[in-house]
């Protein structure tokens, strides 16, 4: 793809939709999404001077709203021969960066300051009361750190830590069939030593 000839400011990400294939599975339940927004992949075209999260011609998975989906589109035509349609975001609306075609973990980068979490229970019903299979109580849920985004820089926990986080903040995700949760750093409230 040819550059496109735009200055962006400060922490703006301009991108264009993917339209190629990728393999593997990204799934994230529409009621999580942001202010009624949808997940993309897109790749970067170009940054601002301040963007620090991600770089040019990598591809990310980014979260737009709808509402504002059709205002930060735009055309630009190179010398009217062709067109090229552009999105540009805020850096921190972008999710993931996705290193190659074929989605997996070992593929999937959170960016930003987004944490990346494992989450797991060892709860097991002891009353007498059935429970539905996968009814847990909430405060039963264990979070561990699996990867921090580019952003996470000035905290006091790292990859491995078993945490405490605001459980209504995180959000779920499905990568490759496999079930996490992500949240923004702000929320990971401390460490169990």
């Amino acid at each position: 793809m040819k550059p496109l000839k735009i200055k962006l400011f400060g922490e703006r990400v301009a991108l264009t939709e993917v339209e190629e294939e990728f393999t593997g599975s990204i799934v994230i339940p529409t009621y999580h999404s942001k202010a009624g927004g949808d997940y993309e992949i897109g790749e970067v075209m170009d940054i601002g001077d301040k963007c620090t999260f991600v770089k040019p011609k990598e591809f990310v998975l980014f979260q737009i709203p709808t509402s504002v989906k059709k205002s930060t589109t735009y055309k630009i035509r190179n010398k009217g021969i062709s067109n090229d349609i552009f999105s540009i975001i805020h850096q921190w609306d972008v999710l993931a960066i996705l290193k190659n075609r074929k989605i997996t973990f070992e593929g999937f980068e959170i960016a930003g300051n987004w944490v990346l979490l494992e989450m797991w229970t060892d709860y097991q019903n002891t009353t007498a009361i059935a429970l539905p299979e996968g009814s847990v109580p909430l405060e039963e849920y264990r979070f561990k750190v699996l990867q921090l985004g580019r952003g996470v820089t000035d905290v006091q926990y790292k990859l491995g830590d078993e945490v405490f986080v605001e459980r209504q903040r995180c959000n779920p995700i499905k990568i490759d069939g496999k079930e996490y949760v992500f949240c923004d750093k702000t929320y990971v409230y401390g460490v169990a030593e």
